[in-house]
């Protein structure tokens, strides 16, 4: 485990109540990068690990990750050659229904309802999220040139969002079998979506990023992360406002030949 991993390991473990001057309804419960890893290698199913580790790499929500297909990753150029900066398109449910539905009608004025989604569809528009990760990137090709999925088949053709909670729990129960232990429960889709964002912030990306990145409307809703890592960097910076009067003798007060005081 790094130092900076090893040192903000009780980050996550906070506890709300010390943030008196923070009056929103939760505090955001992450995992470090650490965890993660140790709980994706307990995983030994290619397809359900993917899906976890999705989460983790895309901080997409439950209905953008679910319809996802091989076109929404975009890995490689026009070329054929392998992107130095590949990204994948998150949608909602909605948005992909949407979407369909203006393909779909004819020439002539839209109804009310197709305005309203128009409106909708312009507000809240799909996002490109990128995929840092070098390893991540891998698994997926690795995996789509397993599976061979048909144009536009999803990955995870799940019937049911419990079938995705049943997925994490067996994998945290692997990792328990492991030795592993998880202060976090219980561990959701929205925990890996928290952990992304914090994980971002530790590693300096600016506010306004993570807020696009996150598809965050409110910008409130990023300060969150934060407010959280300010806690801690602090801490770690050893900031002090108060020292011995000896200490600032020496730095401020200069004998009468004009040296400083020993």
């Amino acid at each position: 485990m790094g130092t900076q991993h090893a040192t903000l390991i009780t980050l996550p473990r906070l506890p709300c109540a010390a943030w008196l001057h923070i009056t929103a309804p939760r505090c955001p419960a992450t995992f470090l990068a650490p965890e993660v890893a140790l709980l994706l290698d307990a995983e030994r199913d290619q397809r359900k690990r993917l899906l976890i580790e999705t989460f983790w790499n895309t901080g997409g929500r439950l209905n953008e990750v679910l319809p996802l297909t091989p076109e929404d990753f975009v890995l490689d150029g026009p070329d054929g050659r392998a992107l130095d900066a590949p990204f994948v398109v998150l949608h909602t449910l909605k948005q992909r229904r949407d979407g369909d539905r203006q393909k779909q009608r004819g020439r002539g004025r839209p109804t009310k309802e197709e305005q309203a989604a128009l409106r909708e569809a312009e507000s809240t528009p799909p996002r490109a999220v990128p995929l840092t990760d070098p390893g991540y990137v891998r698994r997926l090709r690795e995996y789509f040139a397993t599976v061979r999925l048909k144009k536009g088949e999803r990955i995870w053709d799940i019937g049911s969002p419990d079938t995705v909670r049943t997925w994490i729990r067996q994998a945290v129960s692997a990792a328990s079998r492991e030795g592993v232990t998880f202060s976090i429960r219980p561990i959701t889709t929205k925990t890996f979506r928290d952990s992304f964002a914090m994980h971002l912030v530790q590693h300096g990306v600016p506010k306004k990023v993570i807020q696009a990145m996150m598809g965050h409307k409110d910008e409130k809703s990023t300060e969150w992360y934060t407010q959280v890592m300010a806690l801690d960097v602090t801490r770690q910076l050893g900031v002090r406002f108060s020292m011995t009067p000896e200490d600032a003798r020496t730095l401020i007060l200069p004998d009468i030949t004009g040296t400083v005081i020993r």
